[in-house]
């Protein structure tokens, strides 16, 4: 799919390498927050983690907020109500509300000094 369609050469597109743009917005949003369960609250500043898989997954250069970005991962277990261990790592302050079916808990991070 090009973002930049060229409509009198349908067969070519004009825009940059390397850029999702308007085109990769649904896809992009429907995997973080359906199926890795990640949903961020701006007004809040907290990023909601809805853990509803058992399998290993990670997220590298998460976006959040106007500058930050988090690497975000969680282990796999042996079923949906065991504790998730994730490692959260991220270049400013994020709380994180992780929501699983056998709990939530708050973690906070920011960066590594």
């Amino acid at each position: 799919v090009w973002e930049h369609h060229a409509p009198d050469k349908p067969s070519e597109g004009r825009g940059r390498s390397n850029f999702v743009g308007w085109t990769g917005i649904t896809p992009i949003a429907v995997l973080f927050e359906y199926l890795f369960g990640l949903r961020f609250d701006a007004r809040r500043g907290r990023l909601t983690w809805k853990l509803n898989r058992i399998d290993e997954l990670g997220v590298s250069r998460y976006p959040f907020g106007a500058d930050g970005l988090a690497e975000l991962r969680v282990e796999a277990r042996a079923d949906l109500s065991q504790r998730p261990r994730v490692t959260v790592n991220a270049n400013q302050p994020l709380e994180i509300e992780l929501v699983w079916a056998g709990g939530s808990e708050i973690m906070r991070v920011g960066p590594v000094l």
